[in-house]
């Protein structure tokens, strides 16, 4: 009824900012539970919708849209989701975060409190790039 009301399809799948393969690795899945993450906790979970229409008309309305307040505060990401990437939304996000998180847990010079700021600095970017306020590449 809501979408009907809005002329949107609000249907979505749940997305992660931080892929749970990302815990798996030998690396990094020890710095991320020092951090405190955890793969399905609700920080990392963001709703990702499933219609390009609705998306588009989301990217189209103006970023202090009402609607679209409303719709990021309920934690809704303003990129389409995609079933075949293991986060849900981009396989090339996965990679980049890989490989930093990566970087992160095995620099030397790294004390344990800049490896925490920094992995919650890489997610806040992350989820800033699902909800459509930052645009990659």
């Amino acid at each position: 009824m809501l979408s009907q009301a809005l002329g949107l399809d609000l249907d979505f799948e749940s997305g992660f900012i931080f892929a749970p393969s990302l815990w798996n690795d030998p690396a990094i899945g020890p710095m991320l539970e020092m951090v405190g993450l955890k793969p399905n906790m609700v920080g990392n979970r963001i709703a990702l919708l499933k219609s390009p229409v609705t998306v588009a008309k989301l990217a189209a309305m103006a970023p202090d849209d009402p609607l679209r307040g409303v719709l990021e505060k309920a934690r809704f990401g303003m990129v389409l989701y995609n079933p075949d990437a293991e986060n849900g939304y981009a396989d090339g996000l996965v990679a980049m975060q890989r490989k930093q998180l990566r970087e992160l847990a095995t620099r030397p010079d790294l004390t344990d409190r800049a490896r925490h700021y920094a992995t919650l600095d890489l997610m806040r970017f992350s989820e800033e790039i699902m909800l459509g306020k930052v645009k990659p590449g």
